[in-house]
Parts: C-alpha cells; sequence; structure tokens
C-alpha cells in the first residue's frame, strides 16, 4: 500500500522531499566553516598572519587629521588602527578583561588583493634600491646579502640616534644637547627598571608555584633519606 501511495504521487507530479543525510549536512557545515575562517584570515594583518609581535598597551589611534588630503595622514591614523585592533582583538598573550577593540569598515576582497599587489611592488622597489638585500635567481626572492654588515650598521644607527621622551621624539646623537643625553639616558633606565621589575615579580610568582608543587616531594624525600640513613646506621 505504501509502495501504491509513493508510486500514486509520482504520477501526480509530486516530488519526494527526502530528508539529507546527517553526515552530509554536518560535512557541508564544516566546509562552510573553513571557507569563513579563510576568508576571516586572509583580512587580517601580516602581523598576526606572520605571529609578529603586538603591543600590551596599544597606541591612541584618535588623533585629528590636519589635512584629510594629506596621504600619509591618513595612512599613519589607520596603521594606529589597525595596531589598535591587532593588540585587543589578536593579542599574543590572552587577557582575562580584554577591552573590545575599535570596529574596521569590511573592505572589498578585491580592493585588499589590489592593495597587497602595489605593497608588493613597492617593496620590491625598495628592495632593489638597498645595499643590503639581493635576488635569488632560483626563488625570486629578495635576501639579505651580509647579516653582520646590516647588523653592524642598525647598531651604528641605534647609537646615532636618541629619544626623548617629553615630547616624544628621535633626535640624532651629535646634534642632542647634554640635557637631551641626560634626559634619553634616564629614560633608557626607566624602561630598563620597569622590565626587570616585572620580570622579577613573573620569575617569583613561578618561584612560589614550583615550591608549591614540588614541596611534598621534597618533604618526602627527606622522609626516605632520613629513614635509609637510620636503617643503614643500624645494619652497620
Amino acid at each position: 500500500d505504501e509502495q501504491r501511495q509513493i508510486m500514486e504521487q509520482q504520477e501526480k507530479g509530486y516530488k519526494l522531499e527526502l530528508e539529507p543525510d546527517a553526515a552530509e549536512v554536518a560535512a557541508a557545515k564544516k566546509r562552510e566553516q573553513q571557507r569563513l575562517e579563510e576568508e576571516n584570515w586572509k583580512r587580517q594583518t601580516q602581523a598576526v598572519q606572520r605571529g609578529l609581535p603586538r603591543p600590551h598597551q596599544p597606541p591612541s589611534y584618535e588623533t585629528e587629521v590636519r589635512d584629510p588630503r594629506d596621504p600619509e595622514e591618513l595612512l599613519e591614523k589607520e596603521k594606529l588602527l589597525l595596531v589598535h585592533y591587532d593588540a585587543l582583538a589578536n593579542p599574543k598573550v590572552p587577557k582575562k578583561k580584554a577591552r573590545a577593540p575599535p570596529p574596521l569598515e569590511a573592505e572589498d576582497p578585491e580592493v585588499l588583493e589590489e592593495a597587497r599587489r602595489l605593497l608588493h611592488k613597492q617593496l620590491e622597489d625598495d628592495f632593489a634600491r638597498s645595499n643590503y638585500f639581493a635576488k635569488d635567481p632560483e626563488t625570486g626572492k629578495y635576501g639579505l646579502m651580509d647579516y653582520d654588515k646590516y647588523l653592524q650598521d642598525c647598531e651604528e644607527v641605534d647609537k646615532d640616534i636618541l629619544f626623548l621622551p617629553n615630547p616624544p621624539r628621535y633626535v640624532l646623537n651629535k646634534t642632542a644637547s647634554h640635557s637631551e643625553r641626560l634626559s634619553a639616558a634616564r629614560h633608557a633606565f626607566e624602561v630598563g627598571r620597569v622590565h626587570m621589575t616585572a620580570e622579577t615579580q613573573k620569575a617569583a610568582k613561578v618561584e612560589t608555584r614550583v615550591q608549591i608543587l614540588t614541596g611534598g616531594y621534597l618533604k618526602r624525600s627527606e622522609t626516605l633519606m632520613e629513614a635509609l640513613v637510620e636503617l643503614h646506621q643500624q645494619n652497620a
């Protein structure tokens, strides 16, 4: 009877609606989720994709643009916004109470791809003009020609530049006054002291935790050692 009803419904033009297989539905949802994750990953900045460091205290991005027609000011504001967003939305070390990141405008994938192409071309031009990089004929990628010389020049440049905290700016060491050199040295010392204090506190927490985790084992070891010594004395 059931087969006859099905044949009659088919003859009348009815389409049988079969329930989809649960495994196929789950696989389709998984593929869609993976596609969305890949699209979201492609929209992330290079700092996130390459696992580069992000600041713990992101800089303020709410700066006024004096000239809306100046591309450098617009790029600087956009850069600060991206750094601020990555520091809050994609921190290297997750925080328990994280602030909400600033909203970002969703760009067309074609626009992002064109921006990547232009950036890649700019990097190629910069590498070609540099005295430190050379293009590998096999891979077509640029690499350092002499790492030691590059590192030495970077250290020399670092020695020639001073950071002044108030107002924040960089100056050449040879043109800085005595008070500016003193201010830069004090700032560098203070930064080092803050980092040392933070690392000392971390080390103290780790040491306390190790003592808690191993305290029982140490006490048990001492007890067994005393019993072993006592047993040895009795048998001597």
